[in-house]
């Protein structure tokens, strides 16, 4: 494995663990990571390097990492580590509520 992919192993991993973290401290429940099959959904998706995230059985986003082409547009020489989620198809609020309770004074 070359210095290059070891960093992009790296970023990914760093990436996969943020949304997983999101998904816990909003209480949407364990996310489930699988390999991406069949059409994704954006010119930048590149069967083999992409993986389909699920909660409760449904998908409900993707994340990979740019190659090719798009990579050389967005990043020539670099590396980018991309996710989609459809925040929609999450249970609860995304942001928390702010309850404010008031008090008279006087």
């Amino acid at each position: 494995m070359s210095a290059s992919e070891t960093d992009i192993d790296d970023r990914y991993f760093a990436v996969k663990g943020a949304v997983e973290k999101v998904a816990r401290v909003t209480g949407w429940g364990e996310l489930i990571f699988k390999n991406g099959i069949g059409a994704g959904a954006g010119l930048w998706v590149v069967d083999g390097k992409r993986i389909s995230i699920y909660l409760n059985g449904k998908q409900v986003g993707q994340m990979g990492v740019l190659d090719g082409p798009v990579l050389e547009i967005c990043a020539h020489g670099g590396q980018v580590v991309w996710f989609a989620l459809d925040l929609a198809a999450m249970p609860g609020p995304f942001l928390p509520t702010l309850i404010v309770k008031h008090r008279r004074i006087g």
